[in-house]
Parts: structure tokens; C-alpha cells; sequence
């Protein structure tokens, strides 16, 4: 038990469970069409049991609470317990895959999906059915004998990845349905397992060799600048900006070649995001003029750093043209009020946005209205794409409808093929291998 939570109930029933077992109660005369979900945070590591994740969680169900006067329990121990009338389950998977998108690179829920104990970290109710269950449980979290995970107390936030077992993703899961017993659907949004890499993983001391070479080695040489391109039927890419970044594929090609530092997804967004900073750091030296508007990829947190203070004033002295800001995803769905806080700097400064990481599930499932941008990136995935049953293909074109085509973008574009669907939706913007090779003719 958290010791939050600890004090909390030397002091009593806390206020949030106190009001979950009454509702429960109440709602025996009023089960008709009724529908309950229990998100249990507390079986994550400490790291991702933070306060901003519990809040970030628990404002994605936002849109239905207001939509269906529904009702959201914030418990002592993190865990969220949902109830609404009327609401499809659709609705409510959607909400349970923005959370899990949140959470995807917690250690302890990729165990959970990878075992068959029977754990979920998500129970749902059909009230109707099943209220004595729904009830039980209401009784068991306002005792304050939730399923609080006390052996993550000390774990550190991201743990080495050596200590990382390799999980395989779950299967695929048919269309959600209500049962009996509490159940949860996933929809998977990580891609397939795939042959295994060739190359070993990452272990410790790999880990630090490639934070001391992003830290010195020389990065000009990895440059890379690719184009953004609109993509007309019948004519030529016309140019729409520029990207320039350092892959850390190239660093680490330089230092351990014979290790796959992408196997570790948390390794791998902590080292791009301090290659990101270092490289933040130098473009006031290293980057060239250009016609059109030029792209750099940074975080959030970033953009207060004094690194971006001393990039604004060398754009201010230069006179580059427009300069657009590349935001990560998952940083700003970790931290959507320090999202909001850098976007509004940036807007100040005259930058214009750009948020990456989507992929084509989590595009029409995520709700993106908080998300004030100039461009929305796609990253082109064909085992997703080739996944895109025709409810899930018919959001897809509906979100790129809404969201416009001069805002779009399909990135890694490696063949004609992912072009082609990206044309078939709505889609105009163009970026990848394919388009490179446009471009040289």
C-alpha cells in the first residue's frame, strides 16, 4: 500500500471510495443499460503509479462522464472504477486503449497481458448481469483492500533493460463483448512479433557506451535531411518542409553495431530524447538555411530548456525561415499540462507544431481535440495497416476526414503500396524511403 493511501485510511473511508460503495449500492434499483470498468493502476510499477499518469488516465474518460453524466471513482491506490448508462462498449474500449497506449511500456502490464494467471488490468462489468460482482468489488476497494502492487515500492523509474524479460504480444482479440465474468479487451496497437533480430539486445554497460557517445560524439556527419512531400496524381512531390535530425540508429551503428538499440522501447525514447538534446544544442551551428520551412524534433520539456532559449535566439539572428517543432506522442501523453505549457510558448515564438507517433490505430482511437497542431504524423506500419478491419478502416478515414488534408502526414513510406492507401483515405502528405527516391528522380 502507497503510503498516500496509508494515510488516507488511518483517517478513515477515503472520500472517493466512500462515495464508490455508496453508488454501488444505490445502483441496485437502477441497473438497466448500465456498464462499469476497473482500471487497476495499482499493479504498475512505482514509475508509472505517478500522480500526472493517474491524471492522465482518469481525463481520458472525460468525454463520456460528460456525455452520459457518467460517474469516475479516483481511489486512494490509482485505480479508476468507471460506471455509465447507455454507452457502448465500443466507447468505453476506446477510452481502456488510450490508458493502455499510456501505460504500454510498463513492465508490469506487459507481464500481465503475456500471462495466463487470469490478472487483468482491466475488469468490466455489465452491471445488469452481473451487479453482485460489481458490488463485491465496490465492497472490497472501499475496505481499502484493493490490488495495490507493494513489491514496485522501490523500482526505479525505467528499469535497466537488461532486467527485461522479452514478452510476446497477446493475440489479437475479436470485437468486444460483454460476459458473465469480468473480462477485458485490448485491441493490440504494437506491431506482430516478428522474426527475431539478429543482433543482440542492449545490456548495461551497452547502455551507458551509448550515452557517453551521444554525448560526444560528432554528430554533423549524421545528419539527415529528408523532405515532407505533397504527392499530386500527376505531377511531381511538391515540397512541403524539411526535416532535419540525427537517427540514433547511425550513433549506435557507430559504437555497437552488432546490438539492436530499438529492442527496448523506454531505452530507446530515452536515448532519442537526449540525442534530441544535444542536437537542439547545436543547430544554431550546424543548421543551413532553406526555402522552405525546416522541421526539429524535440520534447516538451525541451522546449524550457536552455538549450531551445539559445536556439530562439539564433533564429532570431539568422533569419531562418519557418521552423517547425516535432513533438514525441507518448511525451505528451505523459504530461499533457507541460504539452500545453510548451505548445503555448512555442505559438508565441511564432513555431508551428507537429505531433508524431501515431500510428494508424491509435490516429482515429485517440481523442485528439486537446491537441492543437499544425500537422499530425502518421507512422506508416503495414502489419497495422493490413489489420484495419472495415469498422476500424471506416474511423480511420473519418479522423483524417476531420482532421484535413493540409494537416496529415503518412510517414516511412517505403513503396508505392502504403502511398497508394494513404491516397485511398484522404491522405495528400507524403514522407519516406518512396519519396526520396521521388525526389532524385
Amino acid at each position: 500500500m502507497t503510503a498516500h493511501a496509508k494515510a488516507k485510511k488511518a483517517s478513515g473511508l477515503p472520500p472517493q471510495e466512500e462515495l464508490l460503495v455508496d453508488y454501488a449500492g444505490r445502483l441496485d434499483r437502477h441497473r438497466k443499460g448500465r456498464r462499469a470498468v476497473h482500471v487497476k493502476i495499482s499493479l504498475l510499477t512505482k514509475y508509472y503509479r505517478q500522480q500526472h499518469y493517474v491524471a492522465t488516465a482518469a481525463a481520458a474518460f472525460k468525454p463520456l462522464v460528460k456525455k452520459f453524466d457518467g460517474q469516475l471513482f479516483e481511489l486512494a491506490s490509482g485505480d479508476l472504477v468507471f460506471a455509465v448508462k447507455d454507452a457502448s462498449i465500443a466507447e468505453i474500449d476506446d477510452v481502456i486503449l488510450k490508458i493502455r497506449y499510456l501505460f504500454a511500456d510498463d513492465q508490469k502490464l506487459k507481464a500481465i497481458e503475456a500471462d495466463d494467471s487470469g490478472i487483468e488490468f482491466c475488469d468490466w462489468y455489465d452491471v445488469e448481469k452481473d451487479y453482485d460482482d460489481f458490488f463485491s468489488v465496490a465492497l472490497r476497494l472501499g475496505s481499502g483492500s484493493g490490488e495495490e502492487n507493494v513489491e514496485s515500492e522501490d523500482i526505479p523509474a525505467g528499469p535497466p533493460a537488461a532486467a527485461r524479460p522479452e514478452l510476446t504480444p497477446p493475440p489479437v482479440e475479436p470485437e468486444p463483448r460483454l460476459s458473465p465474468k469480468p473480462h477485458v479487451h485490448f485491441r493490440t496497437i504494437t506491431p506482430p512479433k516478428t522474426k527475431p533480430s539478429r543482433k543482440r539486445p542492449v545490456s548495461v554497460a551497452d547502455a551507458s557506451a551509448l550515452v557517453r557517445a551521444i554525448q560526444t560524439i560528432d554528430l554533423e556527419p549524421l545528419i539527415r535531411r529528408t523532405q515532407i512531400c505533397l504527392l499530386p496524381a500527376d505531377a511531381p512531390p511538391e515540397p512541403v518542409y524539411r526535416e532535419v535530425h540525427v537517427p540514433l540508429s547511425l550513433v549506435a551503428e557507430r559504437v555497437l553495431p552488432d546490438c539492436d538499440a530499438y529492442a527496448d522501447p523506454w531505452l530507446q525514447r530515452h536515448l532519442t530524447a537526449m540525442l534530441d538534446q544535444r542536437a537542439l544544442a547545436l543547430w544554431p551551428k550546424l543548421l543551413d538555411e532553406s526555402p522552405i520551412a525546416t522541421a526539429i524534433r524535440v520534447t516538451p520539456g525541451q522546449v524550457f530548456s536552455s538549450a531551445f532559449e539559445e536556439f530562439e535566439h539564433a533564429r532570431n539572428r539568422r533569419g531562418w525561415g519557418p521552423i517547425i517543432l516535432r513533438l514525441p506522442l507518448l511525451e505528451i501523453l505523459a504530461d499533457l499540462p507541460g504539452f500545453h505549457r510548451a505548445s503555448e510558448k512555442a505559438r508565441g515564438l511564432g513555431y508551428r507544431l507537429c505531433v508524431e507517433g501515431f500510428d494508424a490505430f491509435t490516429f482515429h482511437a485517440l481523442d485528439r481535440s486537446q491537441l492543437t497542431v499544425d500537422f499530425e504524423r502518421i507512422q506508416a506500419r503495414p502489419e497495422h495497416i493490413d489489420r484495419l478491419a472495415d469498422a476500424a478502416y471506416t474511423r480511420f478515414v473519418d479522423a483524417v476526414a476531420a482532421a484535413g488534408k493540409p494537416k496529415v502526414i503518412l510517414a516511412g513510406c517505403a513503396d508505392k503500396s502504403v502511398v497508394d492507401f494513404g491516397r485511398q483515405t484522404g491522405i495528400a502528405i507524403f514522407q519516406g524511403a518512396y519519396v526520396d527516391g521521388l525526389i532524385d528522380g
